[in-house]
């Protein structure tokens, strides 16, 4: 089954005291990597959210974000006087040094100022936690279910892909047999047309065409390609995260075509090989965005 490694997931849930949103971004990556954006007394479960999210995800770049919002009117604020202190010397000391007045309403620009007001910092205890980690197990599965959508679309690309690859080995095969008749009938011209005229061992003649045509067969290239095809349709009915390994294989039909197309020698041939190099790359660019 093919998985995309974009997707988004999104999951709201309510405690006693605090409201909390949870959103999970994933776009493509070689390996896992997470990045948190939590509030400072949930720092102390960073190591538990990376392990939700990694045996969850499996890899990815991930942006993991997670907000809070007071629930009714049972936290307390407090101003932060320090803060407010620091700022209210700092705008002195300019005033001072610009000779400009101290505005008429400095408490309220005061109030406005970064981490001014702030909410009571409330602990979290291990009841919330449950329902927290509950809500990021449910954004996940969100996320999941957007990766699946969009892995089906992949792997509809690329089964189409993978038919154009196998119709252009074909015609390599039609092709093939063309080429042997027409490489013979060309040495022996080039022999006969030798001045002076050759005197020419049939038998020898014959024994250094068939060693040379087995040089340049293709047979094996051709059935090893068309084993990697039919082991890349396997693989993506997988269930598990396959992309890397659909990497590899696309690797290995890569050398077999680099090498049918090094033994070719016949230019109807090669513009096949261009044309099975064209749709392999774009089967690589697909699977970048694979898991």
């Amino acid at each position: 089954m093919i998985l995309s490694m974009t997707g988004f997931g999104r999951n709201t849930v309510k405690t006693r005291s605090l409201s909390y949103t949870v959103e999970i971004k994933s776009v493509n990556s070689k390996n896992l990597d997470l990045s948190l954006r939590v509030p400072n007394s949930l720092k102390v479960r960073d190591a538990e959210i990376r392990g939700l999210l990694a045996n969850g995800l499996g890899r990815g770049k991930i942006d993991f974000s997670l907000s809070t919002a007071s629930v009714g009117t049972n936290r307390d604020v407090y101003l932060n006087k320090p803060a407010i202190k620091a700022y209210l010397k700092e705008i002195k000391s300019l005033s001072v040094e610009l000779k400009l007045q101290t505005p008429p309403d400095l408490l309220s620009v005061l109030l406005k100022m970064p981490n001014s007001m702030q909410l009571e910092n409330i602990e979290i205890n291990q009841a919330d936690w449950s329902s927290l980690s509950r809500c990021i197990k449910e954004a996940i599965s969100k996320l999941i279910d957007f990766r699946i959508t969009e892995g089906k679309a992949i792997e509809k690309d690329l089964l189409k892909r993978l038919g154009s690859l196998e119709r252009s080995l074909k015609k390599v095969e039609q092709k093939e047999k063309a080429r042997s008749v027409r490489i013979g009938q060309k040495l022996q011209k080039k022999i006969l047309d030798l001045k002076p005229a050759m005197v020419i061992d049939q038998n020898r003649f014959e024994q250094e065409m068939i060693y040379y045509l087995e040089k340049i067969d293709i047979t094996e290239e051709r059935v090893r390609f068309k084993a990697h095809c039919e082991y890349f349709r396997k693989s993506m009915k997988s269930k598990n995260f396959n992309g890397k390994k659909l990497g590899f294989i696309a690797q290995e039909m890569g050398r077999e075509i680099n090498t049918i197309g090094a033994k070719a020698n016949d230019v109807n041939i090669q513009q096949i090989v261009v044309e099975l190099k064209d749709e392999l790359e774009k089967i690589k660019e697909q699977l970048f965005n694979v898991l």
